[in-house]
Order: structure tokens, then sequence, then C-alpha cells
């Protein structure tokens, strides 16, 4: 992981012809591209293993225990706390580290234990709160630490929807401005689209060059350290795993993916993702509705196995 946050690889991900980009198109084996090289896939949450009832499917589950037992190692790439996932990483079985909060930490699945933790500078962090609430007092501000969420508006109406996207409650503080809170990985902003679409306009500007900026989901816009990000957290999963960027398939979503895709072998974009992100990727497969993650992981072991 560089200080700078900047994505330095030594390798070109290899890239299919334009005519296999389609929504819900199931690749045969044959076109996945030296099939036995890969040996870890790293996998987005919400949008991708999840449907759209952020439910995960029998059978997606089911697959990502098979590509395990076949030697395929399989880690979470998420924005959420270690501990909002523990029933998808029981689920499937996962074990060692999983990138969590959007990079900013590195997380054992068996103890919680942080690897790597890059927390947002509390200067920043502050500094996002108030750029915010000054230009968008009407949303919903939250500070996510490495194991809790804080928030001080627990009225607020759109608190329930980051708990429908299986948030542990957050803890009420009289304000987020206290500099007694535990380091923040990331602040998270709940509002609606048009909302979310302007207040980025407004403090991209005054914390672009501080701060990452992203959309995470339709209601969601994030902040988090220069140095955390998907991208970096898959540098620093490999750094200890001790495999090349070669071997890792990456699948996402959304456009904080898109940095994790960078990193990646092979990336592969859902078919539910927007065209930034479809464009992004070598692949593109089904929905996560469809179950595509459980399709493309099956046609990846019949392709390891021919």
């Amino acid at each position: 992981m560089t200080p700078s946050g900047a994505f330095l690889f030594a390798h070109q991900p290899w890239t299919l012809n334009d005519h296999s980009r389609l929504t819900g198109y199931i690749m045969p084996s044959a076109v996945i591209p030296f099939p036995e090289r890969y040996r870890l896939v790293v996998m987005d949450v919400d949008g991708t293993l999840l449907d759209s009832h952020h439910r995960l499917p029998d059978r997606v589950a089911e697959s990502v225990r098979n590509a395990q037992q076949s030697g395929i190692a399989v880690a979470l790439a998420t924005g959420k706390m270690l501990t909002a996932v523990a029933p998808l990483v029981h689920a499937m079985s996962l074990h060692g580290p999983q990138i969590t909060l959007h990079g900013a930490a590195l997380v054992l699945a068996e103890t919680a234990e942080p690897l790597v933790y890059t927390p947002l500078h509390p200067d920043d962090r502050k500094v996002i709160i108030e750029t915010v609430r000054r230009a968008a007092p009407e949303v919903l501000i939250t500070h996510f630490a490495i194991d809790r969420i804080y928030l001080d508006e627990p009225d607020h109406p759109l608190l329930p929807i980051l708990l429908s996207y299986g948030e542990h409650d957050p803890v009420t503080v009289p304000s987020l401005l206290a500099d007694s809170l535990p380091p923040a990985a990331k602040i998270l902003v709940v509002g609606t689209h048009e909302q979310l679409r302007d207040l980025r306009g407004v403090v991209t500007p005054a914390l672009g060059a501080r701060v990452i900026i992203t959309t995470t989901a339709p209601d969601f816009l994030e902040f988090f350290h220069l140095a955390a990000g998907k991208g970096n957290g898959l540098d620093a999963l490999l750094d200890t795993l001790h495999l090349p960027h070669s071997a890792v398939i990456a699948i996402g979503d959304g456009e904080n993916d898109i940095p994790l895709f960078a990193g990646a072998g092979l990336s592969v974009a859902m078919g539910n993702a927007n065209s930034v992100v479809r464009a992004a990727a070598d692949l593109v497969i089904g929905t996560n509705d469809e179950t595509a993650v459980a399709d493309f992981l099956d046609e990846l072991l019949q392709a390891r196995h021919v």
C-alpha cells in the first residue's frame, strides 16, 4: 500500500473484446482466460453477493463454499464493518483476512483482529461533518469506527434506510464533532439520490483533495482516507497472502469497486452495475437477483477442470 493512495500495479488486466460485455451473459468455460491461474476471488457484498432484498441466496453461499473446497480462496471487499457481515462469513465458511470499511481495515475473519487500519485524519473527519452539515442539513451523517457506528440524530427519518442494509444499531452521542469518539474509518451520509448528487457537487471542490468521496449505493455518499479504498485494501490483502495481482478475480457492482477491478487479473461487473462500472470490467455477468455470482463460480470451477 502506498501512503499516497495511488494504485500502482505491475500488470495490465486481461481484457475481453467488447462483444463479451453483455448483461446477463454467462461465459462458457473457454471464455475465462487461463482459469488455472486464479487463486483468489474477492467480492463486493451489497449488489453482488446479496440480492436486491439484501439477502444471501443459498445457491450463492453453496457456490462460494464449493470454490474454497476446490482450492480457490474467497474474501469479501465491503464497505461494512466485519461485525455487520459476520453472518455472511459464517454462511460461506470464509476465513482469513477480509477487506472491510472500503479498504480502511483488513480484518481477520476468525478473530476480528485488524491487520491494517487506515482511519480518517481527525481534522479531515471534522471538516467533512461540518462541510456536509452546512451544505445539506437534511441528510443523515454517521461515523463508522472499526466496530461501531455513531450518530447524533437518533430520530432522523433516513435512519431506517441505513438499517435496511443490515448495519448494526448505531450508538447515539451528543455530537459527532466530539474528540472522544474513536477514529473514523469513514463518514457515511444517507440521503436521496438527488440530495447526494447535489451534495457531492458542492463538497468535492472543498474535500476532494483531502479524502476519497464515492457513492456506494443510491442512498449513500461516503468519505474515507486517501490511502484507504478497495484497491489499496486489495494490495494489503495480497501482501498478507503473498499472492500476485494476476491471481485475483474481483467481482463488484459499484463505483467503489473500480479500484478493486484495477488491481485484479480478471475483473467482473454485475449486470445490475451502472454503465461506468460495467465499462471498467473485463467481463459483465448477470444480476445479483439472478444469482450470477454462483453461475460465474460454477463456470470457473468447470473451466479449471476441463
